[in-house]
């Protein structure tokens, strides 16, 4: 019994800690679009400060990964090719539409982290992006999520 009395202490811990993270990182906000206007890149769905950063020649220093499906894992990247390996496939995906549909157990969160400590964060629920109160279907996203199950295969 004390090891999961420690299991769910991490838990609680992880997801506060991404509960804080997400709200103090910049993110994606739906002010690029219009909700008439629900296609285009990923990064025409992100404030001009993160599409800046998604779209530009800084490297972060750190990437890190949280898988929330049916458990909670957090992977920290510093491979340089593969953190821009992460940034080109987001940059490439491609945004087909709002959907309605949200999963209880499966998200996923990709946070860069700059030499600087700035942070951007991207989210998606059932491979699924997010932003704001909105929920976009994707395409072109296969190499992502081929990227973070490398990720979280090599720890």
């Amino acid at each position: 019994m004390p090891h999961r009395k420690y299991y769910c202490i991490k838990v609680v811990c992880l997801t506060c800690f991404l509960l804080f993270a997400m709200l103090t990182a910049a993110s994606c906000s739906n002010t690029g679009k219009s909700p008439s206007s629900n296609v285009g890149s990923l990064s025409d769905f992100c404030d001009s400060r993160t599409k800046d950063f998604l779209l530009g020649e800084t490297l972060p220093e750190l990437l890190r990964y949280y898988r929330d499906h049916e458990t909670a894992e957090r992977y920290e990247e510093h491979d340089k090719a593969q953190i821009q390996a992460v940034m080109k496939a987001l940059a490439a995906i491609e945004v087909t539409g709002e959907t309605d549909t949200r999963f209880s157990d499966y998200e996923d969160t990709f946070v860069f982290v700059t030499s600087e400590g700035a942070e951007y964060t991207f989210s998606f629920n059932g491979r699924h992006f997010i932003t704001g109160d909105f929920v976009y279907e994707l395409e072109n996203d296969k190499a992502l999520w081929e990227l973070a199950g490398s990720i979280s295969a090599d720890e």
